[in-house]
């Protein structure tokens, strides 16, 4: 008996932290569509940050369904990762590509949380609602990295094109952007570029916090 109550407190720890984790999520993806003005990655976001607010609300109620009650708020380290992601894109030149990067490096530690839990035995016969939820949130959530993976590709592809255009310019007539004196590039200080390309070589690629 005093077994089953430490793996319910156990369980209940672990979703609370879950939770916490898909708060600090949707947080986290809201403050992402404000960094980029890229429309297919600001949907995909968006769609991120919805799942995360529909799996809190099954969460909860699969807990109160099983017996279970929690409470959870979301926690400073999301608030750290929110701070390491908004630095990590304003440093960098690739915008978009580096909100992908950043946010899919959380979903990989996301995705472990629900895979430990999905292969906790105990709750196979003590609350299968809970496992089901488990499982199909699991599932739901590797499929949107999948959705992240895809993205990151194309955005790193159009950022190789680019890279590539630059090497290997193509003749056109010159336009407004080409003009020294044209506003948009009189702010254009060379070593700021320098500057940004140092801060992200000392930066870590992945934060040392997650969701």
């Amino acid at each position: 008996m005093e077994s089953n109550i430490k793996k319910n407190i156990q369980i209940t720890n672990q979703v609370r932290k879950l939770i916490q984790m898909h708060l600090n999520r949707a947080m986290s993806y809201q403050q992402a569509m404000s960094l980029t003005s890229n429309q297919e990655v600001k949907t995909l976001l968006e769609q991120g940050m919805q799942q995360s607010y529909y799996f809190v609300e099954h969460l909860q109620s699969a807990m109160a369904m099983q017996g279970l009650s929690l409470h959870a708020k979301p926690s400073l380290s999301g608030t750290l990762f929110r701070a390491w992601m908004t630095l990590s894109v304003h440093v960098s030149n690739r915008k978009s590509y580096r909100i992908v990067r950043c946010l899919l490096a959380a979903e990989k530690t996301l995705n472990l949380s629900y895979k430990l839990l999905c292969t906790n035995r105990y709750l196979q016969y003590a609350y299968p609602l809970l496992k089901s939820t488990f499982l199909k949130q699991y599932f739901s959530i590797k499929d949107y990295m999948g959705l992240l993976e895809q993205s990151l590709e194309r955005l790193k592809d159009m950022a190789d094109l680019r890279n590539l255009e630059k090497e290997h310019p193509i003749h056109r007539a010159p336009t407004l952007r080409d003009n020294p004196e044209s506003p948009n590039n009189q702010d254009q200080d060379p070593s700021a570029f320098s500057l940004r390309e140092k801060i992200l070589q000392v930066m870590p690629e992945t934060p040392t916090v997650t969701f």
